[in-house]
C-alpha cells in the first residue's frame, strides 16, 4: 500500500496555515510552532480581563480569490467588516476577525495537526527527505517534503546556507507594541488614528472592535517601523517612555499609570524587502519558503503566498 506523502510546515501564521488546510485531506500534515498559540502576526494578548491584539491590527481585501475564501468565515461571525471612527473615509473599510484577532487562524487550525510551542532549530536535506531538529538537536521527525513560512532571517538560520540562498534578499523590519488597559470606559472621538508623529505611527481602542468587550478599555499604540528598527535592541523602559510620551503628545492622553501597561517587540514585524514572487521553491528537494516575505506585509499577500505553497506541494503528494 502506497502510504501518504509527509509534509512539515514550519509557522502557523495564515501562510501555513492556509497550506495545510489545502494539503491535510491528502497528505500527513504536521504544523511546527514556537509560540503556545497559532496565528503569527495576528495574535492576541491576554492580561486578566484586557484583551490586545497585538500584531496585525486589520486586514484589507483585493482579491477575489481572498474574498472567496473569507466568505464562509464572514458568514459565521469570525470575520468582521470593521470602520473605525477616526481614519479618513477612502481608509475606513477593513476587516478584523472576531471575538479576537487571532479567532480566524484558531477556526482554520481545527483540523489541523499543529505542534505547539515546538521552536525548529534545523531542517536538513538528506537521502531523498528532510530531518527536522529541535534547539536542543532532538529529532522532530522525517518528512518527504518541507514548506517554510516563517519570517526570512528566521528561515535563513534553521536551512542553513545552501537552502537559504534563493531569499538571502528578502528583510523585515521591526514594531513595538504598547498595550494600555484603562479602568474607565472609552468615551473619546475615535476608534483608530494615525498621528502624525516621528515614533507612534497607529493607535487603536482595540475595545471598540466588533465582538470585544466595551466594559474593558484596551488601547494599541504601535511605533512607526523605522523608529523601531532604529531603537529595536535599546533599553524597553526608554522604548516604553518614548512611546507614553509620544502618544500623550498626539492625543493628550497620558497612559502611564494605566491598569494594565506592556510592551512587546515585533522583530520582523513587517517586510523590508520582499521576494517578489508567491514563493520561493526547489522543486528537486520538495522545498518551498513562503510567507510575507514573499509578496509584502499585508495579511491578504501572506494568505495568497501559503495558498500558492499549499496547491504547489498538493503536487508532491
Amino acid at each position: 500500500m502506497h502510504s501518504m506523502t509527509s509534509i512539515a510546515i514550519i509557522g502557523a501564521g495564515i501562510s501555513g496555515l492556509r497550506a495545510a488546510q489545502l494539503l491535510h485531506s491528502q497528505a500527513n500534515v504536521t504544523i511546527f510552532e514556537k509560540s503556545r498559540g497559532v496565528s503569527g502576526r495576528m495574535s492576541t494578548r491576554y492580561n486578566g480581563d484586557y484583551e490586545f491584539d497585538h500584531g496585525a491590527q486589520y486586514f484589507t481585501v483585493k482579491t477575489q480569490e481572498f474574498s472567496t475564501f473569507l466568505h464562509p468565515y464572514i458568514q459565521d461571525d469570525i470575520v468582521t467588516p470593521w470602520i473605525p471612527d477616526g481614519l479618513p473615509e477612502e481608509e475606513r473599510k477593513k476587516y478584523v476577525a472576531t471575538p479576537r484577532m487571532n479567532s480566524l487562524c484558531k477556526a482554520m487550525a481545527k483540523d489541523l495537526n499543529v505542534k505547539l510551542g515546538t521552536r525548529v532549530g534545523s531542517a536538513r536535506f538528506d537521502d531523498g527527505h528532510w530531518t527536522l531538529t529541535d534547539d536542543a538537536g532532538a529529532s522532530l521527525g522525517e518528512f518527504d517534503g518541507l514548506i517554510v513560512t516563517i519570517p526570512a532571517e528566521q528561515a535563513r538560520a534553521i536551512l542553513g546556507r545552501d537552502a537559504a540562498a534563493g531569499i538571502k534578499t528578502v528583510s523585515h523590519i521591526a514594531n513595538f507594541t504598547l498595550m494600555a488597559g484603562l479602568s474607565e470606559i472609552w468615551s473619546g472621538p475615535w476608534e483608530a488614528i494615525r498621528p502624525d508623529n516621528e515614533i507612534i505611527g497607529w493607535a487603536t481602542v482595540n475595545s471598540s472592535k466588533p465582538g470585544r468587550d466595551i466594559d474593558y478599555t484596551t488601547l494599541v499604540i504601535q511605533s512607526r517601523n523605522e523608529w523601531a528598527e532604529t531603537h529595536k535592541d535599546a533599553d524597553r523602559d526608554w522604548v516604553q517612555a518614548q512611546m507614553i510620551t509620544a502618544f500623550r503628545a498626539a492625543t493628550g492622553i497620558d497612559v502611564t499609570d494605566a491598569e494594565v501597561l506592556s510592551l512587546h517587540r515585533w522583530l520582523y514585524a513587517n517586510v523590508a524587502a520582499a521576494l517578489g514572487s508567491d514563493m520561493y521553491t526547489e522543486p528537486a528537494r520538495k522545498l518551498i519558503i513562503a510567507g510575507d516575505g514573499c509578496l509584502g506585509g499585508r495579511v491578504e499577500s501572506a494568505w495568497k503566498s501559503g495558498d500558492a505553497a499549499g496547491r504547489k506541494a498538493a503536487e508532491w503528494a
